[in-house]
């Protein structure tokens, strides 16, 4: 079974000068509950991807447990993440917690992706309401 959620201005990729890319996920709250449950059907194999598209742009997501690292294949528009199972459980516990306090701890994580080619890749999960970062007073 295959997720699909379309939103809108979420997705955004970039090439960075040292030949590595990087692709945003900014969820809202509005998209957060679907996106969270669809995650959920993906770390529990009852769906075989996710796949977020935003306009011309694609993100897909699956899961694949038998894997150290995750992978990533990118081609034009399209960004397709082949997720650990730690992986996995790293986004859905931090969407988790965005969605039962509103806001989540950090504005972002990151996730370090590799390809067969010697690249890398980074998923960062952007949370589009997050505390303001801790001051150096109150650490």
């Amino acid at each position: 079974m295959i997720r699909h959620l379309e939103l809108k201005n979420s997705i955004t990729h970039r090439i960075l000068n040292d030949g590595t890319s990087a692709t945003t996920l900014l969820i809202g709250r509005t998209a957060l509950d679907r996106i969270l449950i669809a995650l959920f059907l993906l770390r529990e194999r009852l769906a075989d991807r996710l796949v977020l598209t935003d306009r011309n742009k694609k993100l897909t997501m699956t899961a694949l447990t038998h894997l150290q690292f995750g992978t990533y294949e990118t081609s034009n528009e399209e960004f397709t993440a082949c997720l650990t199972g730690t992986e996995l459980e790293l986004i859905s516990s931090f969407l988790l917690k965005y969605h039962r306090d509103s806001e989540a701890e950090v504005d972002h994580i990151d996730v370090e992706l590799d390809s067969g080619n010697s690249n890398r890749a980074t998923l960062i999960i952007r949370a589009e309401n997050a505390r303001p970062p801790m001051t150096g007073v109150d650490a």
